[in-house]
């Protein structure tokens, strides 16, 4: 067992088989002796995440593993004997299966029970690991437990459900089902509510606005102005990346091809956005947010009007080009906006952001002209774009 703990690679390759790991598994949930009980699954908590590296379960083996563990819970014989037990099970258990599912919807009870002890945090894991595949149905027991944890005043459990719901929304069915719930999640957006409740909680709304069908709704519920009084982009906030890389997702879907939500991101939380820009240190967080003013401004190309921005805006498309330069999706998004901030009459604003170099002499021109050049292997389309936004910035018209 002390190997076990140390991590010894050869221990747990020995016993990350479904050969070892099955007697061992019998005589865990059989044995009289408490002491050995709890060894039993301390060793096999140790070896889970290693044998499930090596690939899952087959039904049948999931289906005794679900029998011994529902056994652990049904006989109640010792509270850290279950914690390791779930702690195992996490490792291999997803829905799909009826005996995954009845157990899923076991431990969701059993979490409720012993909500003050150390089974909850188990149990919890359990179920968000579990409950992956896990067909929602509105109906049932187990999703209609998730619907109440929303309003619960267990920390935990409010997050577990946001996460489990997250995960239901991955079916466009579900999604269209869920975006129902919106009333009741708007009021946990607020600063005060615990972080992991607000990182469970945002994921859950960015995953629905994936769905093009809920946009509207998000957009109406004035999600843009909640999020902003949430205090998400403030420069204390950033610690919770999770938090802020979901709110940045969920605004870029909003404003894709919907002109007023453009126009309400763009008054509202452009100097927030672009602050932001200026702290981060992710360079994914700062493409996702530079994406949302690609989508205000192919907005404004739609709406035919003349939009305000901050020289900044221009900046950020120019820099997304040079630092996702091998990325064709980032360069053709940056391409095609400053393309259209051109067409708006902004030529000098652009033309300098795409000079700008940094400090290794890299700039957006000189990307530009790699592109053309074919040295990058970007897509034709992509090509084809860029060579007629460089034709504008040269004063040529691409023919």
């Amino acid at each position: 067992m002390n190997l076990i703990v140390d991590g010894n690679d050869d221990v747990l390759k020995a016993l990350s088989t479904w050969s070892h790991i099955s007697p061992l598994l019998r005589l865990a949930v059989f044995t009289d002796d408490p002491e050995l009980r709890m060894q039993l699954w301390s060793i096999l908590e140790g070896v889970g995440e290693a044998a499930a590296s090596q690939g899952g379960l087959s039904d049948v083996q999931i289906s005794e593993l679900c029998g011994y563990i529902q056994k652990c819970i049904v006989d109640r014989n010792d509270n850290m004997a279950i914690a390791s037990a779930l702690l195992f099970g996490e490792n291999f258990v997803r829905g799909g299966s009826q005996d995954a599912s009845q157990l899923t919807s076991m431990v969701a009870a059993l979490a409720e029970e012993y909500h003050d002890n150390e089974i909850q945090p188990a149990a919890l894991r359990f179920i968000v690991s579990s409950s992956e595949g896990l067909g929602y149905t509105k109906e049932a027991v187990f999703w209609q437990r998730m619907l109440r944890w929303i309003d619960s005043e267990d920390e935990g459990m409010r997050a577990c459900a946001f996460l489990v719901l997250g995960n239901a929304t991955r079916d466009d069915t579900a999604a269209s089902d869920l975006i129902d719930l919106l009333p009741g999640l708007l009021p946990h957006l607020r600063a005060s509510t615990p972080d992991s409740v607000q990182h469970a909680l945002l994921g859950l709304i960015r995953n629905l606005s994936v769905l093009l069908s809920n946009r509207p709704a998000l957009y109406e519920a004035d999600i843009v102005n909640r999020l902003d009084e949430m205090g998400v982009w403030l420069p204390d906030r950033d610690r919770l990346g999770s938090v802020q890389g979901s709110a940045i997702v969920t605004i870029k879907n909003i404003c894709r091809d919907n002109v007023a939500a453009s126009l309400t991101v763009l008054s509202a939380l452009q100097q927030s956005l672009l602050d932001l820009l200026l702290r981060t240190e992710d360079q994914a967080l700062r493409w996702e947010a530079t994406r949302i003013f690609v989508n205000i401004i192919r907005s404004e190309a739609k709406a035919q009007e003349v939009w305000q921005y901050d020289s900044r805006v221009s900046e950020a498309l120019a820099d997304m080009l040079r630092t996702g330069s091998k990325h064709a999706l980032l360069v053709n998004e940056a391409v095609i906006g400053l393309t259209l901030m051109v067409l708006k009459g902004r030529l000098n604003e652009v033309k300098n952001a795409c000079e700008r170099e940094d400090d290794s002499g890299a700039s957006a021109t000189k990307i530009l002209g790699s592109i053309i050049q074919g040295e990058t292997g970007m897509a034709q389309e992509v090509r084809e774009n860029v060579e007629t936004f460089r034709g504008l910035l040269i004063g040529e018209s691409r023919r």
